[in-house]
């Protein structure tokens, strides 16, 4: 969750800080990437300046995060290539950035918080292209970081357009920078890239067709309901043809510059034919913006299959009372899978793969995996399961972790069930007192017998309902078990959720600080007892070792003080549509 949590971050920055208007402006960076790119990541239009600024100030609460985080490479960077370029250059930089984390630090960069950019490929080749607001600016602040790094870029020239070559030590390939009016160009290249490439690559030599005149975002944008702030996806067709196919005259570059015989990457014919099939079957991973204001976003993640799929796919979601993709509570947890249909759709596509197994040497692991995986649903235990349970829905109210103490938990679960009866019937055979409680569908929540729970846990309760069986914990809960249970689901329910709000966020950052805070102790009084009994001094390793404690303490402090000043609530949810996988995540500021 990490991870998506930092990438949705920064397509906030790309899609917030460089957003602009749809107006098909000939020079503007759409204009510069081929209308069949491999990859495409833009904007069409300006974010809402009441939603700019909203972000814009959330964004200045996480600046801790990622100033702790450049200081932490600083540090290894030391620690490995002590005074190096590349050491120096990024402690400029820092001290460049220090404090410009906000919409007036940016611009003064050079930056403008109102521009078009445009992320696409020139062959399999990235290239960045962005509208700067002011490219002096951005000029003069490279001189600074020259000057303070004492680290001269090498700038150099192809058909009268300069551009600076960014390479480190003998490396065969290196970053292209280049300031076309207003445009900022990065890209990679060879380290000696010929003059054909690099015009390609700064985009002095233009694609025959353009995705902006095609249209080809706007399009994909309606196609999958995505707001124009911001959007993208990965051709994965186009993505397994330029792999597996003839190497264009643009990779054979790149592979001659590497070093690599372009012969000895080629794929045979069989394993061509395979990924292609692959390919067919997922054919784009793509990402936008459902939903951009002030307060709230939700971005979505979709790895899309083909049509012929779509249905089958969409069958795997199960309904599971109250589990609708949001929540309201300190935590929201639920869970939802026919399994059922899932055995069935493994099935279909083993089969598959038994009849014609890839021949493939590389998708020899597939084969294995899909027949395993097959033989794991046959178990019967699945089938009782599928059978009993579709999910669950836990919605917790109250939370606290104190140190050295027992957890305070209360809240709600529901299992989700085509006939909760039999859940109650099979606990009853373990546990006689169940048995005895003789609940029935609709009736009042029943208290839990004594001596089921340990006597440090809250009271709890349990009711049937039509598709669920709910349990309460804590006083006070049972009051709304029934609605809880008889909540409607999601159209469809999520197969994976979790929600959590301000205070939920609290209670998790502050026990994983002081979790580090308490390593760090410990760590420093054993360091500390050694010195005193004249042990040997401490080696290189155990200083590092102390020094990455405190920094996970500073970064999770950071993290902890900004989240409580900005965020309100994030929920993250994985749902199975027609139209492929998808997650979606929310965020609401305070």
């Amino acid at each position: 969750m990490r991870l998506i949590r930092k990438l949705t971050f920064a397509l906030l920055a790309v899609s917030i800080g460089l957003a602009g208007c749809s107006k098909k402006d000939p020079d503007q960076p759409l204009a510069f990437a081929p209308a069949d790119t491999v990859f495409l990541a833009a904007n069409l239009e300006p974010v809402p300046e009441a939603a700019l600024d909203g972000w814009w100030k959330n964004a200045e609460q996480m600046l801790p995060i990622y100033e702790n985080s450049i200081d932490r490479v600083l540090k290894d960077l030391d620690g490995k290539q002590p005074g190096s370029a590349a050491a120096t250059i990024l402690r400029a930089l820092r001290e460049e950035l220090r404090g410009k984390f906000n919409r007036a630090g940016w611009e003064s960069l050079g930056f403008s918080s109102s521009s078009r950019t445009a992320i696409y490929a020139i062959g399999l080749v990235p290239v960045l292209r962005m509208e700067l607001g002011d490219a002096d600016a951005f000029r003069a602040m490279l001189a600074r970081v020259e000057a303070k790094s004492g680290a001269k870029l090498d700038v150099r020239d192809v058909a009268g357009q300069a551009y600076w070559r960014i390479i480190g030590g003998d490396s065969p390939a290196a970053v292209v920078m280049a300031i076309q009016g207003k445009h900022l160009v990065l890209t990679l290249a060879p380290a000696e890239p010929s003059e054909a490439l690099l015009r390609q690559l700064l985009g002095l030599d233009r694609p025959a067709t353009n995705a902006l005149d095609a249209g080809t975002l706007a399009k994909f944008n309606q196609q999958s309901k995505f707001l124009a702030y911001g959007s993208g996806y990965i051709d994965i067709v186009r993505l397994a043809t330029a792999l597996t196919g003839e190497r264009s005259p643009i990779e054979q570059e790149f592979l001659r510059g590497l070093g690599v015989d372009a012969a000895a990457t080629a794929v045979g014919p069989a394993c061509r034919s395979e990924y292609a099939a692959l390919a067919a079957a997922v054919p784009r991973l793509s990402y936008g913006y459902a939903a951009l204001d002030a307060k709230s976003m939700e971005l979505r993640y979709r790895l899309e299959v083909a049509p012929a799929h779509g249905d089958a796919l969409a069958g795997l979601s199960a309904e599971v009372p109250g589990l609708d993709g949001s929540g309201e509570s300190l935590l929201d947890v639920g869970f939802a899978l026919d399994l059922d249909a899932f055995a069935g759709f493994v099935n279909v596509r083993a089969a598959a793969l038994a009849a014609a197994p890839f021949q493939c040497e590389s998708l020899q692991e597939l084969n294995a995996g899909i027949a395993k995986i097959n033989a794991d649903l046959a178990n019967p235990a699945v089938f009782m399961a599928g059978a009993a349970v579709n999910g669950f829905y836990l919605s917790l109210s109250q939370l606290a972790l104190p140190e050295g103490g027992v957890p305070v938990v209360q809240g709600k679960l529901a299992i989700g069930s085509d006939n909760p009866q039999s859940l109650m019937s099979m606990a009853g055979g373990f546990l006689p007192q169940i048995a005895a409680m003789n609940l029935q569908p609709g009736a009042a929540p029943v208290a839990l017998p004594a001596g089921l729970l340990p006597p440090s846990m809250p009271p709890a309760h349990v009711v049937l309902a039509k598709n669920a069986l709910a349990i309460s914990l804590g006083q006070g809960e049972e009051a709304g078990l029934a609605a809880f249970a008889a909540a409607p689901a999601g159209d469809p329910s999520p197969l994976l959720f979790y929600g959590v709000d301000s205070r939920g966020m609290q209670v998790f950052l502050d026990a994983m600080r002081k979790a580090s805070e308490a390593s760090l102790a410990a760590a420093e009084a054993a360091q500390a007892d050694a010195a005193s009994d004249n042990a040997d001094p401490a080696s290189a390793e155990d200083a590092a070792d102390l020094d990455e404690l405190r920094d996970a303490v500073a970064i999770l402090k950071s993290i902890e003080d900004s989240y409580a000043a900005s965020l309100d609530r994030v929920d993250f949810g994985i749902y199975a549509t027609k139209q492929g996988i998808e997650a979606r995540y929310q965020l609401e500021l305070k």
